[in-house]
């Protein structure tokens, strides 16, 4: 499962802390939530802002 299987339904915006736990409830695998976990605390708009920080956070190592 990717990141934007296990958020495919998430209604946006919603929080660091919510995304986690509606990808845990959909039965994300470990490298999902990890990925989420390690996101900024915060509000995010839509699925693109996620993986635009995800991204962002892989490439800044």
């Amino acid at each position: 499962m990717h990141v934007s299987d296990a958020l495919s339904a998430f209604p946006y915006p919603g929080t660091q802390r919510e995304l986690l736990r509606f990808a845990k409830e959909k039965g994300a695998d470990e490298s999902v939530v990890h990925a989420l976990a390690a996101l900024p605390a915060g509000t995010y708009a839509n699925s693109a802002e996620v993986m635009r920080t995800i991204i962002d956070k892989i490439r800044s190592g």
